[in-house]
This record gives structure tokens, sequence and C-alpha cells, in this order.
């Protein structure tokens, strides 16, 4: 489990431009809150990566490359 907190999450197509946490199971997003996730038991066993001040985004490409 991967949790990545605390960063700036910006996703357009859904409408979304918060400061979220996302929780990341086998490579699939398993949750957006605001919340730590703990009650999904992710506390200990998730690898955490601090995002505060870093923008969490889609895949994103350059159609001038």
């Amino acid at each position: 489990m991967l949790l990545i907190k605390n960063g700036r999450v910006v996703d357009p197509a859904n409408g979304i431009d918060d400061h979220l946490n996302i929780l990341v199971d086998s490579g699939t997003i398993v949750g957006v809150s605001h919340s730590e996730f703990e009650e999904q038991g992710a506390g200990d066993k998730a690898k955490v990566i601090d995002a505060r001040g870093m923008l969490v985004v889609p895949g994103l490409i350059d159609m001038h490359v």
C-alpha cells in the first residue's frame, strides 16, 4: 500500500482541485479523502509519501514533443 499525503490533487476531468490524501493498493487508487485512511487499515502498512507543496495530477503529456 502507498499513502500520498497532503498533496494538491488537480484532476480537471473530475472537477477536483484540493489538498487531499490518496491511498493506492496494488497499483489501483482505492481512496481519495481529507482523512488519514486509518479506518481502512492503512496506518502502519502503507509506505507514506508526504506531498506537501507538490502537485498530484493524472498523467500529463507534452503534445509538442
